[in-house]
């Protein structure tokens, strides 16, 4: 298996929560309100900066801020270097369109085999109720992306 292909990490979990920190002094993870289930109100959308309103026929944007926790392991036989990549999280709708993807830089740190992102989202877009998926995939140097894990959440939309 050359570098490309090559499997630098692995997720070994991930939660979806509506925020978390790490202590400073302790570099302890803490997790507030688990989500599982959300309902968003369709009269809660909002513009975002260049839309003139927050939902159109096909998608409903709310300003909704919550986090992706994801803990990260790399490939023991490379903690001796630095690594950097980039993760993509995808917000996937039950039917299989990707409403939201972002790109997020990673850093594993010299002899550290272990990283914990934390990824603030500030609004979530949503097309019909169902099961949403967030996708979190590592991209390759060639642009396509291995999928590491994902994690779903019940919507319900109202009004």
């Amino acid at each position: 298996m050359d570098k490309k292909t090559k499997n630098h990490f692995k997720a070994l979990w991930s939660i979806i929560c509506k925020n978390a920190s790490v202590d400073q002094q302790t570099n302890q993870l803490s997790i507030f309100n688990v989500l599982e289930e959300v309902s968003i109100n369709k009269t809660q959308s909002s513009a975002l900066p260049g839309q003139e309103t927050g939902h159109s026929q096909d998608k409903i944007l709310v300003p909704f801020e919550h986090s992706l926790v994801v803990l990260l392991e790399r490939n023991i036989s490379e903690t001796e270097d630095e690594f950097i990549s980039t993760l993509v999280i995808e917000i996937i709708d039950s039917e299989n369109k990707v409403l939201i993807p972002s790109e997020n830089q990673i850093k594993f740190e010299t002899g550290k085999s272990r990283l914990r992102i934390i990824i603030t989202l500030n609004v979530f877009a949503a097309t019909k109720p169902g099961v949403y998926t967030y996708k979190i995939s590592e991209k390759r140097p060639d642009g396509s992306l291995e999928k590491k894990s994902d994690i779903s959440l019940n919507v319900k939309i109202n009004g």
